[in-house]
């Protein structure tokens, strides 16, 4: 899994990728609020959004701060809740 050591990281090269194909992102907010990476007010505003695509932009506001290790995480979580579509975007 691409990760620490790449030049860009997975989740910022796969950034329209992502954001046009998570189904379920709510189960990768609960992770990152349980990991403390997003703030109960970041959980809740991304919540809010009504499609996946709009609550993946506002999540990708916070993930842009973010450095490696954070970005690994949510990696982690897209792996465990999305792993077809990590395999698939592994492959590009």
């Amino acid at each position: 899994m691409a990760g620490i050591t790449d030049k860009e990281h997975f989740v910022d090269r796969h950034r329209v990728a992502l954001i046009g194909r998570v189904v379920l992102v709510d189960p990768i907010l609960d992770d990152l609020r349980q990991w403390r990476l997003l703030t109960g007010e970041h959980y809740d505003t991304v919540r809010s959004k009504t499609t996946s695509q709009e609550k993946m932009r506002e999540l990708y506001r916070y993930v842009d701060s973010w450095g490696n290790k954070d970005k690994d995480c949510f990696l982690q979580s897209l792996n465990k809740n999305n792993p077809p579509l990590v395999r698939d975007l592994e492959r590009d």
